[in-house]
């Protein structure tokens, strides 16, 4: 951080979002809002990336210690990488997003390259002195100082001199007084002029006379704190997870960040993994080395270091920023602690151990006030959201997730549906917590502190989980019947320790020590902790990385006990040893398990020694300290290297180099076997990638190659794709824990960098699906966001196979991406999404064909059968024919194509009529633009066959206020129709009528009048006066200065008996604000009808039920909500009448840009002999969903097969 006391600002980094926040501080120090008055380095307040640009606007923030403040000429200097840039940041010419005024170790603003010399520099910290305008910049080594006087500054300007090296060009390192190993934090005491330095690797404070009079390049340090002498290099504190017995030194220096007190003379230094600060003596005189600390802050004494957020404690402090005229020290938290910046008041009366903060900035309570107690950024803490997920487990059973959310110290449990996939957002259970908005670390039977593996035992239906900080392995009961939804869940057993409020890390028994800390298990690559359960034999087998062990525990539950001792121990040959070893019966801090309970194998992630080891665990074979069989990512036991085979390439990425190959890994972290497949899955975690490796026991081999890569386009490509600040859907950048559902073949992997779970599918041809009786199975595709491929597009059609008649539904759905300049966010904007029921095929069948306002009329024609067939086609308007034209389809091919391609003409309105002498499957669809030139999809009315009696009354007119409805008549028969159509209100009283008269194969378009500014329902009723009732149905448009949304309704029905899908949730492709689902009902006879609603979830299981009395005449208009108090739900309706009644449904969902888009959901009633086959398309904005209805007593086994547009298989990925 840096302060403006002249103005009373405080300008805070946020390198994860590349910029700096500037907040108005008062008189006291305390921040005025709580919202930053400005931002440097980024478009706007509101804006979120995670790289930046080389310009002289952007990159600013990039390092949490790198900013420096001039007090005289009110300029902000910021480390940028490779450079310093300086802005004008008087208050009176700031503005959000500034041009940077120089640039210091750069010739540019465009360039960027690393160097060491007298112009350039790997710089981090710097510091200011005012009143002789230098600049000290901390670059590893050394510490340049360069003159800033404005009327001397250029560009690209030499350093004054170099303190710690001989030369410009020297990077030695070493003790002595002139000396770093690697210096890291700077303070300043302006009156005496003397320059501290924090030299980290060398355990001391080096004390610099810098007057301008006397500095000179490669001085010698006049005094040294930490250590007795310029020559020593003495550790004093072992770290805050050593006993308390190798505990030394905890009141003496260990150098962190820095600054200075001129007032009264004290040091203030951060100690970052030991989340505290400390207060030294620092004047002149009476400064001595190796001094004792005369106070802490940050925690309640010298010997407590827990990472905890309140007003008193801190998470992993980041660098001291003082303000000496008010005595106040600001302290900030960045990832992965509080994000927060706290500050306290260090005047000597109020300065004691343990202090509590005086002001938070960045969290917020309930009332608006400032909450000390909040951790997670942007307060987003809730039931939706994680950070730094870690591990993931797997109910295949009961159907649920469990994700481990180590940053917020707990793991959210997710409720699936019956193929594993995650429908709700919103996690039902929290473990760690006692709700969804808390983050607190504890150490008791309800808390845990950073939880890093998960295994679920589905046997006795208990979930394990591994409390890494506290060096322990919780176990919960999680059977459905007894677990309850929110937070509050106590544990039943404790492995690891003896009770629920002991943590003894000591390398026994019935002890672990995890050893997690800032480094290893925290920000880190490494995942010291895994557990896998060998469910039949009743095991457990448990990693141990601080003590570099898997122990093996007996789980039965009647022999089960908090602090059991484990039966077996791999990686060590008896339980008190703990060395790690690169050998075929050694471990170097093992990771994540897995276990093949078909082979009895463990594979073991042994994380340090970049392999994942193979053991034979069969009960009759497996022993303490015993050998793995084979080892993978090595060459063999003994070996690292990575170099050997002839495949490896080395690609260049930021920070070095990487080896990557289908062979090798980098920090392996999460591991998972698929036992229907044979494969393993096993996160590469320092490659950003998951390797799949063929694991069939008669064919693993050390070393082997993988058969794939997820996350990169190549086994030997790492994409650049994460540094350029693109995450997609083919992409994972620090994947860690993993699980397979073998069942679904589907892999959950924790993306932790995006703090995300992905789910991969794969792709198949076919689909096997069990319907629950009066349930639904709902698939989509995925339209996907790709960023390692080139976009394409799939085409052509699926086919519903069932053991049962069937019924259902499809939806092409039509969106676009939009970025939002000011968030700098992507999201899906949905612009149709259309719905059709499945019909069967039939050798005749009448379509709408519309063209007014330039819309496109598109027509899918599939012949299912294994013979070629020929179908004529007939185009008829209102006046009569307009042409003939035939089309041939080959065996099983699906034709689709612009009805205006077919047969030629002018016309608005029209239908086609299409004769086989093969039934064939025919939908189609309009295909127009809105008022911003995007296009929508709209479900036009196909007439298979020719109906007996066509319902009469259709309901859900909706008129005026921006809508219009087209009723449309089609005559699929060879004689006229003709006859009067109704308009009735909503209370039965008739308004507009309308004679009608259509030829045969033609259709007949009526628009009733416009009703006003006010939306108004209506519905119709047909009245043949002679020859067929032809086929009633409608189009709804909504217009607001051009046309927005358009849909297909349904054909008029008259129905006893209805089911209605459900599904307001959002997802991928219709990602919306909400989605309200609209049901209208019109009851057009004499007499009154009562009418059932029984809502069900998607497993047929009935939710809730009620009744409703409709008039006679009478139409209804019902929300979701209205009937059932809900608005988010997936399942169904089903609508039982003693009187026919006309059943409309339909959805509206506001998307992400404010627009109300409208989607017709088809009224389902009885069956239709399968197969059935609907048009499949995804890809470049386009998707499509199915629906699979059971409105039966029995689970219906079916299968959808996948054809190309010529017949061929086609490989689809559903979701």
């Amino acid at each position: 951080m840096a302060l403006d006391s002249v103005h009373n600002r405080m300008f805070v980094p946020e390198p994860g979002n590349i910029r700096v926040l500037v907040y108005q501080l008062d008189e006291k120090g305390h921040h005025v809002r709580h919202t930053a008055d400005h931002v440097v380095g980024h478009r706007s307040l509101l804006g979120r990336r995670r790289q930046s640009e080389v310009n002289r606007t952007d990159g600013a923030g990039g390092a949490e210690t790198g900013l420096a403040f001039d007090n005289v000429h009110q300029r902000l200097f910021v480390r940028d990488r490779n450079r310093i840039l300086i802005f004008d940041a008087h208050p009176d010419r700031l503005q959000d997003y500034p041009a940077a005024t120089h640039v210091i170790g750069q010739p540019d603003f465009e360039t960027l390259t690393p160097g060491t010399s007298r112009n350039k520099f790997r710089g981090a910290e710097l510091i200011i002195d005012d009143a002789n305008q230098r600049l000290f910049l901390e670059d590893g080594e050394r510490i340049l100082v360069f003159d800033i006087d404005p009327a001397r500054l250029a560009n690209f300007p030499d350093a004054l001199f170099v303190i710690g090296q001989p030369d410009f060009e020297s990077r030695l390192q070493g003790l002595g007084p002139n000396r770093f190993t690697r210096a890291h934090g700077l303070a300043l005491d302006p009156d005496e002029q003397r320059l501290f330095v924090s030299d980290q690797r060398n355990n001391r404070i080096l004390v610099f006379n810098v007057h301008p009079s006397r500095l000179a390049n490669n001085p010698d340090a006049v005094a040294v704190m930490g250590q007795p002498d310029f020559y020593t290099n003495t550790s004093r504190f072992a770290g805050a997870r050593a006993l308390p017995e190798d505990r030394r030194g905890a009141r003496q220096i260990t150098p962190g960040g820095l600054d200075y007190d001129p007032v009264h003379k004290r040091l203030f230094v951060s100690q970052l993994v030991d989340n505290r600060i400390m207060v030294f003596d620092a004047a002149p005189g009476t400064m001595k080395n190796n001094p004792d600390a005369i106070a802490v802050l940050g925690q309640p004494d010298f010997d407590t270091f827990d990472p905890q957020i309140s007003q008193t404690r801190f998470s992993f402090p980041k660098d001291p920023s003082l303000d000496p005229g008010k005595q106040v020290l600001y302290v900030s938290e960045g990832f992965p602690g509080g994000n927060r910046v706290i500050a306290f008041d260090i005047s000597p009366e109020n300065l004691r151990n343990g202090a509590p903060a005086i002001d938070v900035i960045g969290h917020v309570d309930d009332m608006g006030k400032d909450d000390f107690d909040r951790r997670m950024a942007n307060d987003r803490l809730d039931a939706r959201t994680a950070t730094m997920t870690r591990a993931v487990a797997l109910d295949p059973v009961d159907h649920r997730l469990w994700l481990a959310d180590e940053y917020n110290n707990r793991v959210l449990g997710f409720q699936l549906d019956r193929q594993n996939r995650l429908l709700e957002r919103k996690a039902r259970w929290v473990f760690g917590q006692e709700d969804f908005y808390r983050a607190r670390a504890e150490r008791s039977v309800t808390g845990i502190k950073i939880p890093l593996a998960l295994a679920y035992d589905p046997v006795d239906k208990r979930l394990y989980l591994g409390d890494g900080w506290n060096d322990r392995v919780l176990i919960y009961d999680v059977h459905p019947d007894r677990l309850s939804e929110g937070g509050n869940q106590k544990a039943i057993v404790v492995l690891g320790q003896p009770d629920f409020d002991t943590q003894d890390p000591r390398p026994l028994q019935n002890r672990f020590n995890f050893a997690v800390d800032l480094g290893n298990g925290i920000a880190s690559n490494r995942l010291p902790v895994g557990i896998a359960i060998d469910a039949e034999r009743r095991r457990a087998f448990i990693s141990d990385g601080g003590n570099n062990r898997v122990l093996i525990f007996d789980i039965d539950k009647n022999r089960l006990q908090n602090g059991a001792d484990a039966i077996g121990v791999l990686g060590q040959s008896n339980f008190t040893s703990t060395g790690a070893r690169l050998t075929a019966d050694g471990l170097s801090s093992p990771s994540h398990l897995d276990y093949d309970p078909d082979h009895d194998r463990l594979f073991v992630v042994d994380n340090r020694n970049q392999r994942v080891l193979v053991y034979n665990a069969a009960p009759d074979k497996i022993s303490n300290g015993m050998a793995a069989g084979v080892v993978i990512g090595q060459p063999d036991f003994t070996s690292t290297a990575r170099l050997r085979a002839a495949t490896k390439v080395t690609t260049t990425f930021t920070g070095g180099n990487r080896v990557t190959s289908p062979h090798d890994m980098r920090s392996p972290n999460g591991i998972a076997y698929d036992r229907v497949k044979q494969r393993l899955y096993v996160a590469d975690q320092g490659n950003d990638r998951v390797l799949v490796f063929d694991a069939a026991p008669n064919r693993l081999k050390n070393y082997p190659g993988a058969l794939a890569a997820l996350g990169q386009r190549t086994l030997e490509s790492h994409s650049d794709q994460v540094t350029a600040d693109i995450s997609a859907q083919d992409q994972l950048y620090d994947p860690r824990g993993i699980a397979f559902d073998s069942g679904n073949q589907q892999l959950y992997v924790t993306d932790s960098h995006w703090a995300r779970l992905m789910v991969f599918n794969f792709p198949a041809t076919s689909r096997r699906l069990q319907v629950p009786a009066h349930g639904i199975t709902m698939f989509s595709s995925l339209d996907p966001t790709v960023a390692l491929q080139s976009p394409d597009m799939k085409s052509g059609y699926g086919k519903l196979r069932s053991g049962a008649d069937a019924n259902g539904l499809y939806f092409l759905a039509r969106s676009t991406r939009f970025m939002d300049p000011l968030m700098e966010q992507e999201s899906r904007v949905l612009l149709s999404q259309t719905g059709m029921q499945l019909r069967p095929p039939a050798r005749h069948a009448l379509v709408f064909v519309d063209r007014r306002n330039g819309g496109r009329t598109t027509v899918s024609i599939v012949n299912p059968v294994d013979q070629r067939i020929t179908a004529k086609l007939t185009l008829r308007s209102e006046d009569g024919t307009m042409g003939t034209s035939s089309l041939t389809l080959q065996p099983r091919e699906s034709r689709t194509t612009d009805v205006a391609e077919l047969i030629a003409g002018s016309f608005e309105v029209a239908a086609l009529q299409i004769e086989s002498e093969n039934p064939v499957f025919v939908t189609a669809w309009s295909r127009i633009e809105n008022k911003d030139g995007e296009e929508l999809l709209t479900a036009l009315p196909v007439v298979s066959g020719r109906p007996e009696q066509p319902a009469t009354v259709l309901p859900n007119i909706t008129v005026g206020g921006g809508y219009q409805t087209d009723v449309l008549l089609l005559n699929p028969n060879p004689e006229a129709a003709r006859g009067v159509l109704a308009l009735f209100d909503e209370t039965g009283k008739e308004i507009q009528s309308q004679a009608y008269a259509v030829a045969p194969g033609a259709v007949s378009v009526w628009q009733p009048s416009d009703a006003g500014l006010i939306p108004r329902l209506r519905y119709a009723v047909l009245r043949p006066v002679s020859g067929p009732t032809p086929v009633t149905a409608s189009l709804v448009r909504r217009s607001d200065d051009g046309l927005v949304t358009m849909t297909g309704a349904g054909e008029a029905n008259n129905l006893l008996r209805a089911q209605i899908p459900v599904n307001t949730m959002p997802d991928l492709i219709r990602h919306a604000r909400r989605t309200v689902l609209h049901l209208v009902i019109a009851n057009s006879d004499r007499q009154g009808a009562s009418v059932r609603f029984i809502l069900r979830n998607l497993d047929g299981q009935e939710i809730d039920r009620l009744e409703e009395l409709f008039l006679p005449g009478m139409q209804r208009d019902f929300t979701l909500g209205i009937l059932f108090d809900r608005t988010k739900f997936a399942g169904s309706i089903t609508i039982i009448s003693d009187i026919a009644v006309a059943v409309s449904a339909r959805q509206i969902t506001t998307n992400v840009r404010g627009d109300e888009i409208l989607t017709e959901i088809p009224v389902l009633h009885g069956t239709t002999p399968a197969p059935l086959v609907f048009p499949y398309v995804d890809g470049e904005g386009h998707s499509t969903q199915l629906y699979v209805v059971s409105d039966d007593e029995t689970d219906m086994d079916s299968q959808i097969d996948f054809f190309k547009t010529d017949g061929n298989t086609l490989e689809v990925i559903l979701r």
